[in-house]
């Protein structure tokens, strides 16, 4: 009795004017829930339900007065259905069967039922379409405008992108299925919304060349205009994808020639390195370069002095003193006692190859017209790929392979060294 209460009701519904009043979807259907009111406990199977039967016609007075009734009896919901609730053929929702109706008033009525606009918007049927898919298709504008509108109100602009972006299971998206179907002002819409991507436009153009060959065979199952339009949309697509990579390439050429704002304060920033290192070279010459200077170093127990001294040269080094005044005292380089090198140093150094000497207003030159940086060598994949030029990459490519080496011959180095304190 319950199921073939509510065919009648869904009956009725059908006979009502689709503009009709709320008045008058209330005087027929109001004796048909009076008598569904006791049936509320009952389990209903997979159906059409009188939701779905509103939206489906767009009657938006039926949808106000089946509100109505739903806000003051809550036990009519199960009768009458929920906004989830799928029809047994192709589990169409409400809400696809409002999309493809254009009913725009059905988004906020069947919101008030509690649903939120972002389930509304992404429910799919039982080939994966959703209400977007389904009004695209059906050229719904206003129904597509407005459900976008009030799902970027509630959700923001990147989940209204994800809602659109999805596909069916022909892989088919929003934009793919309104450009395939020659809905050229929904088609301009979803460029505004979200960017086109290539396997979009591989979908289209199959499609257009197919309807073409068809046409030429049987004219009577595409009107031309229909065709023109078809064409129109897949124009409109490749354009946005061309700007898209007329974009990137611009942006990657700009990054190209200017140096970034990270190259530009790390060249700024050797400069002044570089002058302050000069100016203390400056004053260690003025000093005495015969004379020892004394330096406490304390090793946790006593403190001892290390003198240091000049080579002939003028290398700092290390005085050792010794027992056996015949052999060779052993100097130690005063600059891997006093300070260590600093990164920039260090990594000057390998663009000379190793070599402390020679070379180096040209690696001067080099670190300046190609702003080079040591934290270029610390840089992720797609921070070189964003901030490194071809000639960087040529750069820290060889540093890199040079530190490489230099690491193969510490680890024998440290094996000699093993091996001789075992001997």
């Amino acid at each position: 009795m319950a199921a073939e209460l509510r065919e009648k009701i869904w009956r009725a519904i059908l006979s009502l004017s689709p503009n009709c009043s709320v008045e008058e979807a209330r005087v027929e259907l109001d004796p048909l829930l009076q008598l569904a009111a006791p049936l509320h406990e009952v389990e209903f199977e997979i159906g059409i339900t009188p939701l779905i039967v509103a939206c489906d016609v767009g009657n938006s007075s039926c949808l106000e007065y089946l509100w109505e009734k739903t806000s003051s009896n809550e036990t009519l919901m199960k009768f009458i259905g929920s906004p989830m609730d799928v029809s047994d053929d192709n589990k169409n929702s409400a809400m696809h069967h409002a999309a493809m109706a254009g009913c725009n008033s059905a988004i906020q009525i069947l919101r008030n039922f509690g649903e939120s606009v972002f389930s509304l918007a992404s429910v799919r049927n039982s080939h994966f379409d959703t209400p977007f898919m389904l009004a695209a298709v059906n050229g719904r504008f206003e129904f597509v405008r407005t459900l976008h509108r009030l799902l970027v109100e509630e959700e923001g602009v990147e989940s209204a992108q994800n809602v659109l972006r999805m596909k069916n299971n022909s892989h088919d998206s929003c934009l793919s299925l309104a450009c395939s179907h020659g809905q050229l002002p929904i088609t301009q819409l979803f460029l505004q919304w979200v960017p086109a991507e290539i396997d979009e436009l591989q979908i289209c153009r199959p499609r257009f060349e197919l309807m073409r060959s068809m046409v030429r065979k049987k004219p009577e199952m595409f009107s031309s205009a229909r065709l023109d339009t078809v064409r129109q949309c897949i124009d409109a697509l490749e354009a946005s994808l061309a700007h898209q990579a007329e974009e990137n390439a611009r942006k990657l050429l700009a990054e190209e020639v200017s140096p970034t704002n990270d190259n530009s304060i790390a060249k700024r920033n050797r400069k002044k390195k570089k002058k302050k290192n000069h100016l203390k070279n400056e004053v260690n010459m003025q000093e005495k370069e015969d004379t020892d200077v004394t330096r406490p170093v304390d090793d946790g127990h006593e403190t001892e002095k290390v003198n240091l001294t000049r080579l002939a040269d003028g290398t700092p080094a290390v005085v050792v003193t010794g027992e056996e005044l015949g052999k060779p005292q052993l100097r130690l380089p005063a600059s891997l006692i006093a300070e260590d090198r600093s990164i920039e140093d260090m990594f000057r150094m390998r663009l000379e190859g190793g070599s402390r000497e020679g070379g180096s207003a040209e690696v001067e030159a080099t670190m300046d017209a190609l702003c080079l940086d040591a934290s270029m060598l610390l840089y992720t994949p797609h921070g070189m790929a964003l901030n490194l030029s071809p000639s960087q990459l040529d750069v820290v490519e060889n540093v890199l392979q040079k530190q490489l080496v230099a690491v193969r011959e510490a680890r024998g180095i440290k094996s000699r060294m093993h091996c001789g304190n075992r001997s």
